[in-house]
């Protein structure tokens, strides 16, 4: 059911604002709203927004890719394209309702490009990226099924230090245990190699609650159902995710390597995001661009952490970026608190 403003604002109460960016014949406005302060309406100018936006994935990837001073160089011209991406897009609400430590950001297909968590305006912030105002507050109104989150785990074949990011998400979870009950602690469920395959990760993926892969993705621009992970055995597609009976509350994917050429840019991990969201997850972590191999290993690795500490997964996130000082485009898709 459509949710109603006054239950928005109810919901949202005084620590977290709602930004619902609309597009419409060329042109943008944000409808920003909490609990503290009366509804606004921002008009935004598509025109620079989109002037902006031009050449930010060219950037995003060259930093994940290059080292040296080439990469310091991208570095800083990112740096100042985010900065004005943030002063058009993000500021003028912000100051216009009020800004809060937790926000929820509905936004358009014009805008799915843009890298919400990396803007100066919203770093140090909660932030999640939700389908639509009305998913969100009828997700919050859901129980979470289980109140100890069971992880599981999955290696894709090729993929630099998989093994061992997953190796450490799953000792988040280990030590996390130990300390609540000393000697409870068993041993998370990892598929690798021979045991990643289609069926199998169909299976994981149903009897657990949280699940980490770490694969290379095949991305379906115009068909986000036919987009894909890439196991052992083939491709673990949309369609075959949307057919799990139980499928887990959160999701990480560590899936942003390849198909980026043939596809249109800000699609590639927002298809299997979707995909995962369709078939029934909460929360859906993932990176719509290349993030270099080792930032990922340490980033996730951290939010995994707060995670076992059953933290929401956007808290998790904003918690692991503080820690580890990375600026990354991960995001938390759908209701990540």
């Amino acid at each position: 059911p459509r949710a109603r403003l006054d239950e928005m604002r109810a919901e949202l109460g005084d620590d977290t604002t709602m930004l619902a960016f609309v597009y419409v014949s060329n042109r943008l406005a944000c409808l920003a709203v909490n609990g503290q302060n009366q509804p606004v309406i921002v008009d935004l100018s598509w025109e620079r927004i989109r002037s902006a936006t031009r050449g930010l994935r060219t950037e995003l990837e060259a930093t994940a890719l290059l080292g040296g001073p080439a990469e310091r160089l991208v570095r800083a011209a990112l740096d100042s394209r985010l900065a004005q991406i943030s002063k058009l897009l993000v500021e003028p609400v912000l100051a216009a309702v009020g800004g809060t430590d937790r926000i929820v950001i509905t936004a358009p297909g014009e805008l799915h490009r843009v890298p919400w968590v990396m803007l100066p305006a919203l770093r140090g912030r909660t932030v999640t990226v939700a389908r639509s105002a009305s998913r969100w507050l009828h997700a919050r109104t859901q129980e979470r099924r289980a109140a100890d989150p069971i992880p599981g785990f999955v290696v894709g074949p090729g993929v630099a230090r998989g093994a061992e990011e997953v190796d450490r998400a799953a000792k988040a979870w280990a030590a996390a245990a130990e300390r609540r009950a000393p000697g409870s602690a068993t041993p998370a469920r990892v598929l690798t190699g021979d045991r990643a395959g289609t069926v199998d990760v169909a299976s994981l993926a149903h009897d657990v609650d949280v699940l980490h892969v770490v694969a290379h993705g095949e991305h379906a621009a115009y068909a986000p159902m036919l987009s894909g992970l890439t196991l052992t055995d083939g491709i673990l597609f949309g369609y075959d995710i949307d057919q799990i009976p139980r499928a887990p509350e959160t999701v990480v994917l560590s899936a942003c390597e390849v198909g980026r050429s043939q596809v249109r840019w800000g699609e590639e991990a927002i298809g299997m995001m979707r995909a995962w969201l369709h078939a029934g997850t909460r929360c859906v972590i993932a990176s719509p661009v290349i993030v270099a191999d080792d930032v990922a290993c340490e980033l996730l690795a951290v939010v995994h952490e707060g995670l076992a500490a059953h933290l929401e997964p956007a808290e998790a996130l904003a918690a692991a970026t503080e820690r580890t000082g990375l600026i990354t485009p991960f995001a938390a898709y759908g209701t990540g608190f």
